[in-house]
């Protein structure tokens, strides 16, 4: 067990032993502000225990996965096309994302080569931010155009009616 564990188990282990000691002695008020408050205390340490558990590029991944689904709705949004079943596929895809990064650290670790999963991770992650530039193009962010052509390259689309790149190059 690594520090960060060691750490994040002896904090959950205090946050529930003074919770406990709390009911024991009668300080728990019950009034709906003090548990709402408490509430999110406890919720807090516990999504901070699951964030550090993470490795390092699956938490870059997360904040690319929420930044690209926040500029993509913004996008829907300003071009009127916003959809609650597309913004649902849109969730399922990240999560479909986040599941791919599983198997990858899972097969890493049956192999014994913990940069699988880590590699995965970083794939995800690039593509995330070419999304997330398309999203900003879409919601009329200037990016110079040779960086535009360099990731429609990459990205092996050639084609892609969403990103005005001749026009931006007229533009400017």
């Amino acid at each position: 067990m690594n520090l960060q564990q060691r750490l994040t188990n002896s904090f959950m282990d205090w946050v529930s032993h003074k919770w406990m000691s709390e009911v024991a002695s009668g300080w728990i008020n019950l009034n709906q502000e003090v548990m709402a408050f408490r509430f999110l205390k406890i919720s807090g340490a516990i999504l901070g225990s699951v964030w550090y558990s993470f490795h390092e590029t699956t938490q870059w991944l997360l904040i690319f996965l929420m930044v690209d689904y926040a500029t993509g709705l913004l996008a829907a949004r300003k071009h009127n096309i916003v959809s609650s079943t597309r913004g649902w596929w849109g969730i399922v895809k990240k999560l479909g994302s986040l599941v791919v990064v599983g198997i990858g650290y899972w097969v890493g670790m049956m192999l014994n080569e913990p940069k699988v999963g880590t590699s995965f991770a970083l794939m995800l992650c690039y593509n995330e931010c070419v999304s997330i530039i398309e999203n900003l193009v879409k919601l009329g962010t200037w990016f110079p155009p040779p960086l535009l052509k360099l990731l429609l390259h990459l990205r092996g689309r050639q084609d892609v009616p969403a990103l005005p790149v001749d026009k931006i190059s007229e533009n400017n």
